[in-house]
C-alpha cells in the first residue's frame, strides 16, 4: 500500500475468515521476524478516509500537546524483561477471542487489556469495538516508513496508515464502517512499525512512540483522556525513603472507571520494552467531564529501578456505549530501590 500524502489517510477494511490475531511477536526484542503476523489484506473494499491532526492544532478547546519526552536510561532490566515478552509470545495472546463471554467480563470489570510485557513497536490491545466509532491514535514517528492500527475481529480485519511525523506528535482519526459489530464487541488493535533498522527521534526514542489510543464517540474528539502529567522528572525517587511521585491527567468526557498504570520503559538490542509494574485505581468518584484530576500520589514498592511512565485508563459501562481510551505520559519517572 502506497504512502498517503501528508494530510488525508486511507482506512482499508478487508474481511478475513481469521477467529483472532496471534499476538507472536509480542516477545520479540530483536529486528527478527515473528513466525505469524497480523493477516495480510486480500480484496480490499472501497477505501474509508482517516486524517491527521497537525501540530499545534486546538484538541477540544486547548493546544495539543507537543512534550514527545526523552528516551530511557538504560537500567540493565531489558534481559528480565525480554524473557517475560518471551512467556507472553509462548503462551499466545492476552485474551483469548474464542472465549467471547469471559473476555467481555474481563474488559467491562478492567478495562482494555495488554500484554504483560512487550515491545513499544508492536502494541497489542485487546478493548471493545462497533460499528461506527471512531478511533484515534496519538504518536510520534521519525523515519520514512509507516506505522499501522491494524482492527480485527472474528469476522473483520481493517487498518489505516500512521505516517512518519518526523517525531513530533500527531494524532490520526480513522471511522469504521459497518461489519464489525452492531453493538460493542471484543476486538484485536494491533499498532505496529515494521521496519529495520529502526528510526531514532531527536529524543532519542527508537521506533514507534504511542501517546494514546481511543475508541468510541465518547472517548475520541481527539483522545479524550490528555495533558497526563508525572513527576519529579529532575530527581530519582527511592523506594527505601518511601519517596512517591505525582501524577494527573484532564478528561474531556465522563467514564465510570478510571485506573493508572506504571510501566517500567528498558532499552534493549536498540529498541524499547516495556513492563507493567505497579497498578492503581484512581481514588476519584467517576471522573467527570472537563475533569482536571491532579497531585494523585503513587509511591512505588515492589518495581524494579529504572524509568518509569505512567498509563491512564479509562472506560464506560458496557450499557453507555463501552468506549474506552488508553494515555500515556511523555515524563518519566526514575526510581531507585
Amino acid at each position: 500500500m502506497g504512502l498517503p500524502s501528508a494530510c488525508a489517510f486511507v482506512l482499508v477494511l478487508v474481511a478475513t475468515g481469521l477467529a483472532r490475531l496471534q499476538a507472536q511477536d509480542a516477545g520479540y526484542p530483536t529486528g527478527s521476524q515473528p513466525t505469524q503476523t497480523p493477516p495480510t489484506q486480500t480484496d480490499a473494499p472501497p477505501a474509508v478516509p482517516a486524517r491527521t491532526q497537525n501540530p499545534g492544532e486546538p484538541t477540544h478547546g486547548h493546544q495539543q500537546d507537543q512534550n514527545t519526552g526523552r528516551n530511557a536510561y538504560d537500567s540493565g532490566h531489558g534481559g528480565e524483561i525480554a524473557g517475560i515478552a518471551g512467556a507472553t509470545f509462548a503462551t499466545g495472546i492476552v485474551l483469548d477471542l474464542i472465549h467471547q463471554h469471559e473476555v467481555v467480563n474481563k474488559l467491562k470489570s478492567h478495562g482494555p487489556q495488554l500484554p504483560k510485557a512487550f515491545d513499544m513497536n508492536n502494541l497489542h490491545i485487546a478493548g471493545f469495538v462497533q460499528d461506527g466509532w471512531p478511533i484515534a491514535v496519538e504518536y510520534a514517528l521519525a523515519g520514512t516508513v509507516a506505522a499501522h492500527c491494524i482492527i480485527a475481529t472474528s469476522h473483520k480485519r481493517g487498518e489505516f496508515a500512521l505516517p512518519p511525523t518526523d517525531g513530533a506528535r500527531h494524532i490520526v482519526l480513522a471511522r469504521l464502517p459497518s461489519g464489525y459489530a452492531e453493538k460493542p464487541g471484543v476486538a484485536d488493535y494491533w499498532i505496529r512499525l515494521d521496519a529495520s533498522p529502526l528510526p531514532v527521534s531527536p529524543s532519542g526514542w527508537p521506533g514507534l512512540r504511542i501517546y494514546g489510543v481511543a475508541a468510541g464517540p465518547h472517548a475520541v474528539g481527539s483522545v479524550a483522556i490528555d495533558q497526563v502529567s508525572l513527576a519529579p522528572t529532575d530527581k530519582a525517587i527511592r523506594v527505601s525513603a518511601g519517596d512517591v511521585a505525582l501524577f494527573g491527567f484532564h478528561s474531556h468526557s465522563d467514564f465510570d472507571s478510571v485506573i493508572a498504570e506504571f510501566w517500567l520503559v528498558a532499552p534493549y538490542q536498540g529498541r524499547n520494552l516495556v513492563t507493567v509494574e505497579d497498578k492503581d485505581t484512581v481514588n476519584v468518584p467517576p471522573v467527570g467531564e472537563d475533569e482536571r484530576v491532579q497531585s494523585l500520589r503513587w509511591q512505588p514498592q515492589n518495581v524494579r529501578s529504572g524509568d518509569h511512565i505512567v498509563r491512564i485508563v479509562a472506560w464506560r459501562g458496557i450499557d453507555r456505549g463501552a468506549d474506552w481510551v488508553s494515555t500515556l505520559s511523555a515524563d518519566m519517572v526514575n526510581v531507585e530501590r
